[in-house]
């Protein structure tokens, strides 16, 4: 089968959102709100830096890379480098070396032009290894890591023991909101923490507060403040967290 790598173009868009419903979400109208928020209202590329793979005029292959701008030495020089994302292949155009084609155009397309490096830090294992033989090299271990939680811990687990008894002395209205955020409700991962955010009467309540949205400006304040020891990582400025934090497929919550 034949295959055409270009890049992205707006009429492209809705197939974009349809052939993400096997990364994304199952929703296309949400795989077009975060393709807008993470590519197209990305603030530090003009336009999205996203590859797409054709077979017959069809979008069945794609490779993003988003805006990131870096800092490193003290004092800090900043430089740009995308990250990239956003694998993903229809079903029934895998396994025919069409992930390697397209990061190979996506690369040299991006060597040719003011990008130095670029960098990945979320690739899966099939992604990783697809990308060191394209070329890439790794610059260091990255795993991810889950919390898990006590219920799930082992039957020996004294905190385990304990958190179970908790959990059926609670009262039968939490039992049926969890009954409802489980099989009828919208997700709700922060319940607790906001039913608990309203509460006063502690010393540390004075001072804290939680809320959904991010204070760009402050936090770019604090940030400015602490400084930093040279070290390579994202530049975090008013206008970093004022995109970073309007990602619409996750749940956010900030303590002030």
């Amino acid at each position: 089968m034949t295959y055409e790598v270009v890049t992205y173009r707006p009429e492209l868009k809705r197939q974009v959102t349809e052939l993400q419903r096997h990364l994304w979400s199952p929703d296309p109208a949400l795989n077009a709100a975060y393709l807008e928020w993470k590519h197209e209202q990305n603030p530090y590329v003009e336009a999205p830096l996203i590859h797409l793979a054709l077979h017959r005029g069809q979008v069945v292959g794609m490779r993003g890379m988003f805006g990131a701008r870096w800092q490193v030495g003290d004092p800090p020089r900043t430089f740009l480098a995308p990250c990239a994302g956003d694998l993903v292949v229809a079903p029934d155009h895998r396994n025919r070396g069409l992930v390697l084609k397209i990061l190979e155009t996506a690369v040299n397309d991006l060597a040719n032009g003011e990008y130095a490096y670029i960098f990945s830090l979320s690739a899966s294992p099939a992604t990783q290894l697809g990308s060191l033989m394209a070329g890439w090299r790794g610059a260091g271990s990255l795993e991810l890591a889950h919390r898990r939680p006590p219920e799930t811990a082992g039957r020996g687990d004294p905190w385990a023991a304990a958190w179970r008894r908790a959990r059926r002395l609670d009262t039968a209205s939490g039992r049926v909101e969890r009954l409802v955020d489980r099989w009828g409700g919208k997700p709700r991962p922060f319940r607790a923490l906001d039913r608990n955010g309203t509460r006063g009467g502690l010393e540390a309540s004075r001072h804290v507060s939680l809320e959904p949205a991010q204070r760009p400006k402050a936090m770019a304040a604090l940030v400015e403040r602490i400084g930093g020891d040279g070290r390579i990582r994202h530049v975090r400025d008013r206008e970093y967290f004022a995109w970073r934090f309007r990602n619409l497929r996750s749940l956010y919550r900030l303590l002030f």
